[in-house]
């Protein structure tokens, strides 16, 4: 059986994060951004890395470098790209949202 590599993850999570900004700046909620924020960031720092760590037979040498790659991977990929993501759109709509007032 396959395990789901962290990337498999952070990627689509990337696509939902831009989904739920575009809807909450569509419906006028676009406080909540910041809700959605916190909650990928508590996803990316305490819940996904935990929920990948692979599991220990019992006899097996308990390396902890897995469970550190994944764990950083989350934090740095993860927690990085959730960062980015909210800044980046954060800039671009504030300058369509100029643009739009200009124009009228």
């Amino acid at each position: 059986m396959t395990t789901m590599a962290p990337i498999h993850l952070i990627l689509p999570m990337f696509v939902i994060q831009v989904a739920a900004y575009i809807l909450l700046d569509k419906y006028n909620l676009s406080r909540w951004k910041y809700l959605v924020l916190v909650m990928y960031l508590i996803l990316d720092f305490f819940i996904l890395p935990d929920y990948l760590i692979p599991d220990y037979k019992d006899g097996e040498i308990r390396c902890g470098m897995p469970a550190l790659a994944i764990t950083f991977g989350f934090w740095i990929f993860g927690g990085g790209l959730t960062i980015i993501t909210h800044c980046i759109y954060s800039i671009i709509n504030s300058s369509n949202r100029k643009k739009k007032n200009i124009d009228y």
